[in-house]
């Protein structure tokens, strides 16, 4: 007999709704990956296809983050899967 999980995501995939899902556990996954001191500065609030949206509670942090952009989105789309988040636009 086939385990429940493995039914499930073969069900998904046909409706070709696995890679949305996995885009959403972001928002899960958030603070975990870039911790909690950026993690209480910044909220991620949308998504748009593959880009995700980051609230910034400030502008200084907003010019901080741009410089660690591309670590948190690498180290987001390691925890995600392969290349599931294309961009983090800051807001």
């Amino acid at each position: 007999m086939e385990p429940l999980a493995a039914i499930l995501e073969q069900y998904l995939s046909k409706l070709g709704i696995v890679a949305p899902i996995q885009r959403y556990k972001a928002f899960q996954f958030w603070n975990e990956v870039v911790g909690p001191q950026i993690g209480e500065q910044t909220e991620p609030k949308r998504l748009s296809g593959d880009i995700l949206f980051v609230r910034v509670r400030s502008d200084v942090w907003r010019n901080e983050l741009v410089y660690h952009k591309p670590d948190i989105l690498q180290k987001l789309n390691k925890k995600l899967g392969d290349q599931t988040i294309k961009d983090i636009v800051l807001i």
